[in-house]
């Protein structure tokens, strides 16, 4: 083989290589159901708290290997966070057969999803494990704006402690008014001198 030659195919394995090992991957979850496959995960990655993103459902028919359109009706997305539980609206994606369920997580932390409901004659109720939701502050620059966990622990910190004030700001005004009612008291009360 010739130098060229041997340098040219050479080069060209290693850019494939290359371009392969970084190539995008997608983060979503593929599952064979019946005769249908889910895929599933968040719409925009890394899902970061605080901000608007989605749970993405496509259904592709592997019959037809074609996507199921008109599933809106027929199927629900659970999402699931520790205890609580979120049950959005499953509405159409960009195209038909894919399907969006907006959200906005408010913890970092593991959400699973609940699929359930029928497509075509096939009862489905699968459930997900979706990406990580990262904290936005762990990512953000120059400074850490607070979140909004933080913010409603400052404002109640910030209620009980005006509270207090107002107590003690009406303890005061009471006092001040008995007080005043005593000295009018004590006043009326003083012997006056012979006119």
């Amino acid at each position: 083989m010739r130098p060229s030659l041997l340098f040219s195919v050479t080069s060209i394995l290693l850019i494939s290589f290359v371009s392969l090992s970084v190539a995008p991957s997608s983060a979503h979850e593929e599952r064979q159901v019946g005769p249908y496959k889910l895929e599933i995960g968040w719409r925009d990655e890394p899902t970061l708290t605080g901000e608007k993103n989605a749970v993405f459902l496509s259904v592709n028919d592997t019959r037809t290997n074609l996507l199921v359109a008109g599933l809106e009706g027929n199927l629900t997305a659970t999402l699931i966070f520790g205890s609580s539980t979120f049950k959005p609206t499953l509405g159409s994606g960009e195209q038909p057969g894919e399907y969006l369920a907006d959200l906005i997580p408010t913890r970092p932390g593991t959400y699973n999803a609940t699929i359930s409901g029928v497509i075509g004659s096939l009862q489905v109720n699968e459930n997900f494990e979706l990406d990580r939701v990262t904290n936005r502050s762990d990512i953000e620059f120059p400074s850490k704006d607070p979140s909004p966990s933080s913010l409603q622990d400052s404002i109640s910190n910030t209620d009980s402690r005006a509270g207090l004030a107002n107590i003690l700001g009406w303890t005061g005004v009471v006092v001040g008014a008995v007080g005043i009612l005593i000295g009018a008291i004590a006043y009326m009360r003083k012997p006056r001198p012979p006119s």
